[in-house]
Order: structure tokens, then sequence, then C-alpha cells
């Protein structure tokens, strides 16, 4: 299909990761695997993402490492649409 949506995932867990491949391919998507915060910010820098799909416990985790809300910005800037779903309060 062209012009295929990147979507960047942050997910650590192999089996997830297949999960999500086999579920966003089916969609048309192309997923950008990435297993730390670290390498989502350096992603995201590096092209534009439809979406960003994120494992909440590494995403806490980040915040403990302070990547910092200029990092975060930049994650979240090059997403043309963003929405948070958590099953659990912060």
């Amino acid at each position: 299909m062209p012009n295929e949506p990147p979507v960047l995932v942050l997910e650590s867990d192999d089996a997830i990761q297949r999960l999500l491949e086999i579920v966003l391919r089916r969609d048309g998507y192309v997923p950008v695997f990435v297993r730390d915060g670290r390498a989502a910010v350096r992603q995201s820098t590096e092209r534009h993402f439809d979406l960003f799909i994120v494992d909440v416990t590494i995403a806490r985790a980040c915040s403990k490492l302070d990547l910092g809300a200029a990092s975060a910005s930049s994650i979240f800037s090059s997403v043309s649409g963003l929405s948070y779903f958590s099953g659990r309060s912060c």
C-alpha cells in the first residue's frame, strides 16, 4: 500500500512486539520497534510518525531516568495525532 503510515512502538517484550506487528501490518501500518526511551527519542527526531504506542511501564522507567520534558516533547511533536490509553492511573 502506498504511503503506509509509520507507527513508533516502544515495547521491550518480543511476544508483544510480534503481536503488534501482525495487527499493525494487517491494518496497513508500518511499525518501527524500539526497546527503550532513548531509542524512541532518537527515532522520533529522525522521522515523522503518525502514531506512537508506548508500554506504560517503560514510560514510567524513562521518567525516572530523567529523559526530561524536552525529550518527551520531541517524541510527541513527531506524531500527528496522539492518544493515550492506560488500564491504571499513575
